[in-house]
């Protein structure tokens, strides 16, 4: 197969991967593993790597933060004030 014939990433690729992760790409774009790493190289594995692990921080973090709001309003609500 000449590179020519080769399926370049989607324009939103970058995005959709750092968003999503190795485990939702492949169906989301429904294509073979083979062309997602292609993908990965091409958009620079170590950033994109970084990227997606900043993320998963970030997302980490608000959870995180949403959990503890979500304690300190049921013990607001089950013993009453602050």
């Amino acid at each position: 197969m000449d590179s020519e014939d080769l399926q370049p990433p989607p324009p939103d690729f970058r995005e959709k991967f750092v968003e999503m992760g190795w485990s939702d790409i492949e169906n989301h774009y429904k294509v073979h593993a083979k062309t997602i790493r292609r993908w990965i190289d091409e958009e620079g594995r170590e950033a994109l790597i970084a990227a997606r692990s900043a993320h998963v921080e970030e997302r980490r973090r608000q959870h995180r933060a949403e959990r503890r709001r979500l304690m300190t309003v049921e013990r607001q609500r089950r013993y009453g004030g602050g």
